[in-house]
């Protein structure tokens, strides 16, 4: 192998024909790499790793459309822009190439396009602009330049030319939600994490320095990850879904550019229903009056009982308590779903003339809430009795000459009877 700048021989049989690859795309400015091959190779035998061989990257051969430009029957080679190699493209005859000259060497050169952001004037070497800068795209580019003079036999040389980017501030930040519970419920705990955040800007320094803030009137904050990284919106008070169904958090990222630019984002979350609040009767007491033997199925009363929870949670039952369920099971009849009491029993003054009845109002939440309230019923007295006469004692004989006032029978009590019955 020879030694000058980043020479490389590689043999394949009898040196019947030398390859000299000269490449413009070495890192380290103009380079040789020398292959030896023997005649008649079949199509597609790879001679050598052109890429490789220079220091090139792989991943940027395409881009840079890695060919061959120059060289004594080039088509005899062609290079393979996905990794690099040089390959055998048409039959090689050494006799056709050379004749009887020893050694027998094709000179190949490879190169790539520059660049397609920048011109360079072939007279006066001025390097102009042609294309968009974008330093979020590259930092740094890398032309390299060939200067041959014109003499029948051109002699050449070879330079690089380092166009390094400064950052200016045209990128806003951009606003990502990595993970969000965009429904909590209303008990949540104070502190719990509702959203992950990220947060991107292209530019660098103080360009691309970004800080995060939050609307303001709301139960969220803005705090760090433990190694500052990731942005986080925590819960920072009490919820209370009967007063705040859902809130509309605004997100805005700022950065330290002069000007800033900015991004916002919006994020709402819907706060869902716990089973907080005990139904709530409309009153605590409810009052009725009723006459006697009021017929069955007549309605006396409806008890009314909200819940300010939703679904389940705020649809109520109504029922009688449990320690009064029997005595009032008799008399009257309790709609679950509506609270309407009607009579199913007989009323009767004379038995009772005041029911007491405890309402129990419950919720269908998963662990019920429970109210109670009461029912007074008076009963008036009708008149449903004839008078009846009761005689406890009498005399059958009294003497004619019995004295006025004597007792001839006594009538202890008649049924008795409200006042004007």
């Amino acid at each position: 192998m020879e030694t000058d700048q980043c020479k490389r021989t590689r043999q394949y049989g009898w040196a019947f024909l030398h390859l000299v690859i000269l490449s413009l795309l070495s890192r380290r400015g103009s380079c040789q790499v020398r292959y030896s091959i023997q005649e008649e190779l079949p199509l597609g035998t790879v001679v050598g790793n052109v890429a490789k061989d220079i220091g090139l990257d792989t991943s940027v051969l395409v881009d840079r459309n890695l060919r061959i430009v120059t060289g004594t029957k080039q088509d005899l080679f062609q290079v393979n822009q996905r990794d690099g190699s040089l390959f055998v493209n048409q039959r090689i005859d050494r006799e056709e190439l050379c004749g009887k000259t020893i050694p027998c060497t094709v000179l190949i050169q490879v190169n790539a396009k520059t660049s397609e952001v920048f011109d360079l004037d072939a007279k006066t070497g001025k390097i102009v602009v042609k294309g968009l800068i974008d330093f979020e795209a590259k930092q740094v580019y890398e032309i390299n330049i060939q200067v041959s003079d014109k003499g029948s036999l051109p002699m050449t040389s070879y330079c690089n030319v380092f166009v390094k980017v400064d950052d200016v501030n045209d990128n806003k930040p951009e606003i990502e939600i990595a993970s969000l519970s965009n429904q909590i419920p209303e008990n949540t705990p104070v502190g719990t994490v509702v959203a992950l955040i990220g947060v991107t800007d292209l530019d660098s320094g103080v360009n691309g320095h970004v800080i995060c803030t939050l609307g303001e009137d709301i139960p969220f904050e803005l705090k760090h990850s433990k190694d500052n990284k990731i942005p986080l919106i925590l819960l920072s008070k009490p919820l209370d879904r009967e007063l705040m169904s859902s809130y509309n958090i605004q997100l805005i990222a700022m950065d330290g550019g002069s000007p800033s630019r900015s991004g916002c984002l919006n994020v709402t979350v819907i706060v869902l229903d716990a089973n907080d609040n005990a139904p709530l009767c409309g009153q605590q007491k409810y009052t009725v009056s009723v006459p006697e033997n009021i017929p069955i199925g007549t309605v006396l009363i409806q008890v009314n009982a909200s819940d300010a929870d939703e679904g389940m949670n705020g649809e109520v039952e109504y029922s009688f308590r449990s320690n009064f369920r029997t005595k009032a099971s008799e008399v009257f009849d309790l709609d679950v779903k509506s609270g309407i009491i009607v009579v199913k029993g007989l009323i009767d003054f004379e038995a009772k003339q005041v029911y007491e009845i405890n309402i129990q109002v419950s919720d269908k939440g998963t662990l019920p809430m429970t109210s109670y309230c009461k029912v007074f019923v008076k009963v008036e007295d009708m008149n449903d009795n004839t008078p009846e006469i009761h005689i406890t004692s009498q005399s059958n004989q009294i003497p004619e000459n019995a004295p006025v006032g004597t007792v001839v029978a006594a009538f202890p009590q008649c049924k008795r009877r409200s006042f004007g019955d």
